[in-house]
């Protein structure tokens, strides 16, 4: 039973002793646990097994010597998750998974890992807004074609700062310029391109000293 060098004795073809000489090796069985989590079902490491269900279980393997190698698996099984989720987003929606880009209203199903790993499979209520977000110009004055939203006009030529005070769907400029109109909903926010204005009538006040006399008068 142990590792060593060992003689023995048998009769040879000629009835005489024939003395062995007997290098050996011996060799253990070895064990291991594994704990392992897995969709749906597992494949024991021989092959030998499918198990679709928690709990433990032993599988026995060659060692490279020959010997048993025995496994035994704490195993845990995870399934699918499934979610519906409502969207409301503008012009376009980039699928969770990153794979698909819609651009009209519908169903649509996508899938992406879920925390243990397994397929979340999504099922997308989708509703897309298409925003109209032209801008009519009728002289200086500016005007956002999509009615019943929130407005706020932006001065391209200034960083897009947004105009005090420009929150209406009607815009006229104090000054020459090039300007837009972000449009804005309780789901999404869009801008307009910008437009230019080169006919604002500018004013110029003056300040004069104003002297009235006899004072006091009772006339004019």
């Amino acid at each position: 039973t142990k590792s060593g060098f060992y003689t023995d004795t048998i009769p040879n073809a000629g009835g005489c002793d024939s003395i062995l000489s007997i290098h050996l090796t011996i060799h253990r069985s070895t064990s291991d646990t594994l704990t392992v989590s897995s969709c749906y079902l597992y494949t024991s490491p021989s092959g030998k097994y499918t198990w679709t269900t928690d709990g433990t279980y032993q599988d026995t393997l060659a060692t490279s010597a020959g010997c048993d190698s025995t496994f035994t698996i704490n195993l845990s099984i995870h399934t699918n998750s499934t979610a519906t989720l409502p969207v409301t987003a503008c012009n376009q929606y980039l699928s969770p998974s990153n794979k698909y880009i819609w651009t009209s209203s519908g169903t649509y199903i996508d899938t992406i890992p879920n925390v243990a790993g397994c397929d979340s499979i999504l099922t997308i209520d989708l509703t897309i807004l298409e925003l109209d977000t032209t801008v009519s110009r009728n002289g200086a004055t500016l005007t956002a074609n999509q009615a019943n939203v929130d407005y706020q006009w932006i001065d391209c030529n200034n960083g897009n700062k947004p105009v005090d005070g420009a929150t209406h769907q009607v815009f006229t400029p104090e000054k020459n310029g090039t300007y837009a109109v972000v449009i804005i909903t309780a789901s999404c926010t869009d801008t307009s391109s910008c437009m230019t204005v080169s006919n604002v009538r500018t004013h110029k006040i003056y300040t004069n000293k104003v002297s009235v006399y006899p004072n006091p008068s009772s006339g004019s």
